[in-house]
């Protein structure tokens, strides 16, 4: 299995913008267009790494609006998930969840990870992976977000499903 690497250095709120656009290019249409739709056995899955206030919320903001979400895409960290409609085939659910307060990935089975994971027409973001980060499917693409400044950010992308 080969692995892609990507880092960006973020400064502003416009280069959010700019990176979410690339993002949703480079791993989410891009990868359907090469491997095609019948062959993605689950849902498109985004794990976010980093520490409080590294901005994993703010990305999963930008990448929704990139998608076309129009609601207000907020931190479900009290109510652990939040599924907005998608308006873009071949998907149909963008999942947000925060696994801060899960104390393991049992809980999140629970509330429903193995269906949410199994249907291929979901977009999932999930924060504080690293809670759960051994259910999480193989080629999820693994997102690492690092404080550096109050403006700056570092994001460093780990792809390995050869997109």
């Amino acid at each position: 299995m080969r692995i892609r690497t990507q880092q960006k250095i973020i400064t502003s709120a416009r280069a959010l913008d700019a990176f979410a656009r690339e993002y949703v290019r480079n791993h989410i249409v891009r990868p359907r267009s090469i491997r095609g739709e019948g062959n993605r056995k689950h849902a498109m899955v985004t794990a976010l790494f980093g520490d409080m206030g590294s901005g994993k919320t703010s990305f999963t903001q930008a990448v929704a609006k990139t998608l076309g979400i129009k609601s207000t895409v907020i931190s479900p960290t009290f109510i652990i998930e939040r599924v907005y409609k998608i308006e873009k085939p071949p998907f149909s659910h963008f999942i947000h969840i925060d696994c801060y307060r899960l104390s393991d990935n049992a809980e999140l089975k629970a509330l429903g990870w193995g269906d949410m994971v199994r249907n291929k027409s979901n977009i999932i973001f999930i924060e504080w992976a690293e809670r759960v980060e051994n259910i999480l499917p193989e080629d999820a693409t693994r997102v690492h977000l690092e404080f550096v400044d109050e403006h700056t950010r570092k994001i460093k992308i780990f792809n390995s499903n050869g997109s």
